[in-house]
């Protein structure tokens, strides 16, 4: 009697299955940290893109902004907050589901000559996730 020698053996497709299973396991893992990463600097970059506008905002006023000589918080009065939403703890943007809190300092030392403008975001916890700082020269 002829066998029929065509094909392959279950051994062979079992070998391949999990030769392929290897593979799909490496690719997940590598996709999955992948698109972790790039969410985690998508909320960077727009965390940057915050403290820009709110920088620029600053940099566009800087004059007309009363404070005393010293470094001080700039007051939530001033015209560019207002673009911003609020709640009980104060002016927020909202990004990647969560809210930001900006803090803007603007420190003018005495004999230097420039203005030192820092722009700070914090989350709900209180916590600093982003900062950013700008000399203005008068």
């Amino acid at each position: 009697m002829r066998q029929n020698e065509q094909g392959f053996t279950l051994l062979e497709i079992l070998a391949a299955i999990v030769i392929l299973g290897f593979f799909s396991l490496a690719a997940g893992t590598f996709f999955t940290q992948s698109a972790m990463f790039a969410n985690s600097v998508e909320e960077e970059v727009d965390r940057t893109n915050l403290n820009q506008a709110i920088l620029y905002q600053v940099v566009e006023r800087e004059n007309t902004l009363a404070l005393s000589q010293s470094c001080d918080l700039l007051p939530e009065s001033n015209s560019f907050f207002d673009f911003l939403e609020s709640d009980e703890n104060g002016r927020f943007v909202e990004g990647n589901n969560e809210r930001l809190y900006p803090s803007v300092t603007k420190c003018v030392p005495a004999n230097v000559g420039r203005t030192i403008v820092t722009v700070g975001f914090y989350n709900q916890q209180n916590r600093l996730v982003s900062e950013m700082h700008e000399l203005i020269t008068r």
